[in-house]
């Protein structure tokens, strides 16, 4: 409302708006870090309990073969035992930790907790196994390309830049998941 002169008295914008609640106005991200500090809870479970032990060492073991797999017809001299890679230079074994098993466990706690249908997140959980354990047999060939070949390299590209590059291959799937439309097929 305004006066001959000008004033406004009153007008719906210069009303004051109620102000929304924390929850209210962040419930969607609140819901999603609960369900992943939940999912992720639950994985530290099952490692705690050495569920994780027996498949992680099994995987290690595929992984270790299918870097000899890649390899063996560019390298003589590398073989494997189990999940030992060995080059004329070195061993290494493709430990627990080397697994992808946190890499894949974050994710699919993050798919877990996302808010879409039940049926794409275990679509993107079943996409992302393989795609962790692929990108996984690349850092193993490679590390031992670099045992072969630069050895006084191998615990820093092991520790620093494959790291590096597990966590942002993980990020890419995220992103490229989460951000991709479900298909009406």
């Amino acid at each position: 409302m305004h006066l001959p002169d000008g004033t406004v008295l009153w007008s719906s914008r210069a009303m004051p708006r109620r102000p929304q609640t924390l929850t209210s106005r962040h419930a969607p991200a609140l819901a999603f870090a609960s369900a992943f500090i939940a999912a992720v809870a639950v994985l530290g479970v099952v490692r705690a309990s050495g569920l994780e032990g027996p498949a992680a060492e099994r995987v290690g073991t595929w992984t270790a073969a299918g870097a000899y797999a890649l390899l063996w017809p560019a390298q003589p001299g590398i073989y494997v035992v189990a999940n030992v890679l060995s080059t004329p230079h070195g061993a290494f074994r493709v430990a627990e930790s080397c697994s992808g098993f946190d890499l894949f466990g974050l994710l699919a706690a993050a798919m877990i907790a996302y808010p879409v249908a039940w049926r794409r997140r275990l679509a993107g959980i079943a996409l992302l196994a393989p795609f962790v354990f692929v990108v996984n047999i690349v850092r193993i060939a490679s590390l031992a390309l670099i045992m072969e070949h630069a050895p006084g390299a191998f615990e820093m590209v092991h520790t620093v830049v494959w790291q590096g590059l597990f966590i942002l291959a993980g990020l890419a799937f995220w992103l490229t998941w989460s951000a991709s439309k479900p298909s009406t097929a």
